[in-house]
């Protein structure tokens, strides 16, 4: 399930839903099969999940995230290195 339609300045139609929303998604996702979820900073996706699935086991879902290194799409002027950015993922 893909997480950033329309995705820039870490937010999507996904986030603009709202915490409760878009948790709410993802779970009833989950609850109908969807098992691989696609995160990005762009999107401004990664704090939803964790609280959405919370009382699903990790082994049943997998998680795609991917790194935005150009100029643009993030609020911020900087990109931090990859090493930051995937532990601030993790």
């Amino acid at each position: 399930m893909g997480t950033g339609s329309h995705g820039w300045q870490r937010q999507s139609n996904q986030t603009r839903e709202g915490r409760n929303g878009f948790q709410k998604l993802l779970r009833d996702a989950h609850k109908r099969g969807i098992r691989t979820f696609d995160l990005a900073d762009l999107y401004g996706s990664h704090t939803y999940l964790p609280p959405a699935m919370a009382s699903v086991p990790r082994d049943q879902y997998t998680l795609v995230s991917k790194i935005w290194w150009n100029n643009g799409g993030l609020p911020e002027p900087e990109r931090p290195a990859p090493d930051v950015v995937v532990a601030r993922f993790l």
